[in-house]
């Protein structure tokens, strides 16, 4: 399993409209930080309208694109605990499918400095998350 510098985790219900443009957004991300290796968290909460399919066509598309799919909806925080602990990245963004906050604002800046400049609260809780996966059971 390879460790990705940043996993961008996307909590999804409903969102098959959304979802093309997400991806648009999260590509051209990716584009301008080209050193800066990528994954892309789809958490599908139990969707009816087609969200999984359009998922599932990005993912077979781009190997970046991976995903947890729910058989009912859970609720936001449950989507989010899950994109959490799938994440591979050393850090990780949480951003919602409808672009509220688009990809575009996690600017190449605030990444070098955090890579460069990591706080002691960065670092506390980077190693929690690590400690949780690492004494997480597997089934």
């Amino acid at each position: 399993m390879q460790e990705r510098e940043i996993s961008i985790v996307v909590p999804c219900y409903n969102e098959a409209p959304a979802l093309p443009h997400l991806y648009t957004e999260l590509t051209a991300l990716k584009q301008k930080l080209p050193g800066v290796s990528f994954e892309f968290v789809l958490v599908d909460d139990g969707s009816t309208d087609g969200t999984r399919d359009v998922i599932r066509d990005l993912s077979q598309n781009d190997a970046d694109v991976r995903y947890v799919f729910f058989s009912r909806n859970f609720g936001k925080e449950a989507a989010l605990l899950a994109g959490l602990e799938a994440a591979r990245g050393k850090y990780v963004a949480v951003m919602d499918a409808d672009l509220q906050d688009p990809p575009s604002l996690l600017p190449a800046v605030s990444y070098t400095h955090l890579r460069a400049h990591e706080t002691p609260e960065h670092l506390v809780c980077r190693l929690l998350l690590e400690k949780k996966k690492k004494n997480t059971p597997t089934h």
